[in-house]
């Protein structure tokens, strides 16, 4: 699954896999490797991802994308609302 975002919208699948390689840090894929890890679990497991990460107060991971700061459950949802 892919979810790519921009200031005006997000696109969800296919669409949005095509933008991985010209704009990475939008453009989140698998992002079910996130759920449940702590951002220093993440940073030590996946060192490579192109993603800019902060950490919640909670010490899970935050993606700061272009269309704002989303957490790997919105963006799981975000992929959900496509698919109903």
């Amino acid at each position: 699954s892919a979810v790519h975002y921009t200031e005006e919208s997000t696109t969800v699948g296919v669409e949005a896999r095509d933008n991985a390689a010209s704009d990475p840090v939008n453009t989140i894929i698998s992002v079910k490797r996130l759920l449940g890890r702590s951002l220093a679990d993440v940073q030590s497991r996946y060192p490579s991802m192109p993603y800019s990460l902060t950490e919640s107060d909670n010490g899970l991971p935050v993606l700061q994308t272009r269309g704002g700061a989303k957490n790997p459950i919105q963006v799981s949802s975000d992929i959900l609302k496509v698919l109903s």
